[in-house]
């Protein structure tokens, strides 16, 4: 949960967050032999992300939530019981890029919708 300041009421400022998961990958520093985790600038802040709502934890993508909330939950109480500046390996943890589809418009045939019914 993002913590706020006593600040104007025109201005909101966001405490920075203390849980961040960066991604990027391991290589080992040529001078030093010592292991390097080579990072994107720019990670995933944990405490601005919250639980989801699950409507119906019986139907596939319920379940798919539920391991969302989980892993989240996972995540941060793994962060809390690090020294403050440490770091921790997560190597069970997977990386995906995607990049976003067009925003749909409505294409579909309405005569053909078994939910839809002209009521003017």
């Amino acid at each position: 949960m993002r913590a706020y300041r006593n600040v104007p009421a025109n201005e909101t400022v966001f405490e920075p967050a203390e849980l961040w998961v960066n991604v990027g990958f391991y290589v080992e520093n040529p001078n030093t032999g010592e292991e390097q985790f080579v990072s994107l600038s720019k990670g995933i802040p944990l405490d601005s992300i919250e639980e989801e709502i699950v409507a119906r934890p019986d139907t596939d993508y319920g379940q798919l939530v539920l391991a969302r909330n989980a892993v989240l939950r996972d995540l941060k109480e793994a962060g809390m019981k690090l020294e403050k500046g440490t770091t921790k390996k997560l190597p069970n943890l997977c990386a995906e890029l995607k990049r976003r589809r067009e925003a749909v418009t409505e294409t579909s045939d309405l005569s053909k919708n078994m939910f839809y019914r002209k009521i003017v």
